[in-house]
């Protein structure tokens, strides 16, 4: 036997409160998702910053190596030793200009640091996170800064050298 239903009320009526569990949970998996993407995005954003860490110190780690600053030359392993205390892995190096040789300058060293995201999600989507960084010395001519005293006195202020009128 079928109720009769109470005049003026209609079968969606007797549904609202479906409707409205359905919404919410609606409202509930669609938070957990942005969540799940904010903090992927997060954590894509942290290592990417992490890596330019890591290749900025290979870089000027690599450049601290060399025989001009009392190095032992072996740029490569420095920067390398360098990439792994910041959690990263040296991908590439590459040195140019080393002193001593024909016609160079100075000495330069090009690096690739990758850094993997913490995440395993951010880690299976993306992969490691990659960054370069150069860093060199080059000779210096012209003024120098003033090297400062023990007194309290303050640097005398940089000079330009005297250039002759053509």
């Amino acid at each position: 036997m079928t109720r009769a239903r109470p005049r003026g009320r209609t079968a969606l009526a007797d549904e609202q409160g479906a409707v409205a569990l359905l919404v919410l949970m609606a409202m509930f998996v669609l938070s957990a998702a942005g969540l799940v993407v904010l903090g992927a995005v997060t954590d894509l954003a942290v290592t990417a910053a992490r890596a330019r860490t890591a290749a900025d110190s290979a870089a000027l780690a690599a450049v601290g190596a060399t025989p001009l600053l009392g190095g032992d030359g072996d740029t490569c392993a420095a920067a390398s030793d360098a990439a792994e205390a910041n959690n990263g892995r040296l991908v590439r190096c590459e040195s140019a200009g080393a002193p001593g040789a024909s016609g160079a300058t100075g000495s330069g060293v090009l690096v690739e640091v990758a850094v993997a995201p913490d995440r395993q999600l951010v880690r299976t989507l993306a992969g490691d996170i990659q960054a370069k960084a150069a860093a060199g010395l080059r000779p210096t001519s012209g003024p120098t800064l003033p090297v400062p005293t023990d007194d309290a006195q303050s640097p005398a202020p940089l000079q330009r050298p005297a250039v002759a009128p053509d």
